[in-house]
C-alpha cells in the first residue's frame, strides 16, 4: 500500500474555489479584500462561499470582482476619469446596495465589514467566465434561497 493511500485522502473534501456550477445559492461573504489588477487599477474582490449543508456545493466559493473607478480633476472638480469608470461606480455601488447599506453608511464603509454577511447569489457563465449575477442580503439564519 503506497504513503498515500494509507491517509485515506479520497474521503477528503476539497473545497474548490471559483469553481460553482452555474446556480443559485445560499452563503455569507467570507473575504473582501482590496488588490491592485496588473492594469493599475485598483478592485474590490468579494468571495462568497456556499453555506448549505444539503448543497454538494457546501464551503466552496466564488470570486467577484468589482473594479474602482478612477477620477480625475475637470474644469477644477472631481469626476470620473471615463465612461469605463461611471460603469464601474455603477457597479460597485449597486453591490454595496444589495448588501443592504445606505449611502450614508457605504461611506464611512471598510471592506471588513462585508465579512460575514448572510447572502443569496447566483452564479452564471458567460463567454467561460463565471460570474456573480446577483447577490441578497438575508436575514441571519436563513436558510431557504
Amino acid at each position: 500500500m503506497s504513503l498515500f493511500a494509507e491517509l485515506g485522502l479520497e474521503n477528503v473534501k476539497v473545497n474548490q474555489p471559483n469553481a460553482l456550477p452555474d446556480g443559485s445559492y445560499v452563503g455569507f461573504v467570507s473575504n473582501a479584500r482590496t488588490v491592485k489588477k496588473k492594469d493599475g487599477n485598483v478592485a474590490l474582490v468579494l468571495t462568497y462561499t456556499v453555506n448549505d449543508e444539503t448543497n454538494e456545493q457546501n464551503g466552496n466559493g466564488q470570486d467577484e470582482w468589482r473594479t474602482f473607478p478612477n477620477m480625475a480633476e475637470i474644469d477644477g472638480v472631481s469626476r470620473f476619469a471615463s465612461e469605463s469608470d461611471e460603469k464601474n461606480a455603477v457597479f460597485l455601488k449597486q453591490r454595496l446596495l444589495s448588501f443592504g447599506f445606505s449611502d450614508d453608511e457605504i461611506a464611512e464603509l471598510d471592506p471588513s465589514e462585508l465579512v460575514g454577511i448572510p447572502i443569496a447569489f447566483t452564479v452564471a457563465s458567460n463567454n467561460g467566465y463565471k460570474n456573480v449575477r446577483r447577490v441578497t442580503r438575508m436575514e441571519s439564519g436563513t436558510t431557504a434561497y
